[in-house]
């Protein structure tokens, strides 16, 4: 038997709590190239002019390989 969960009484593996819920990734928006150097939001690295980067949903950019 599975473990359920406390607060929807559903197995955990069916369950959709705020708990057991896959975790959404928020919209990382379209890839573009840089035009200015820059650090990383993600893993902190610089990225230079003309590498492929995006928006961070919660501010700044990062290279398209963190998102």
């Amino acid at each position: 038997m599975s473990a359920r969960c406390d607060l929807s009484d559903l197995p955990v593996d069916q369950c959709g709590c705020r708990i057991h819920a896959p975790e959404e990734k928020p919209d990382r928006g379209a890839e573009f190239e840089a035009r200015y150097a820059g650090t990383c939001a993600e893993c902190d690295g610089g990225f230079g002019d003309g590498e492929w980067i995006v928006r961070h949903p919660l501010g700044g950019y990062v290279h398209s390989t963190c998102a």
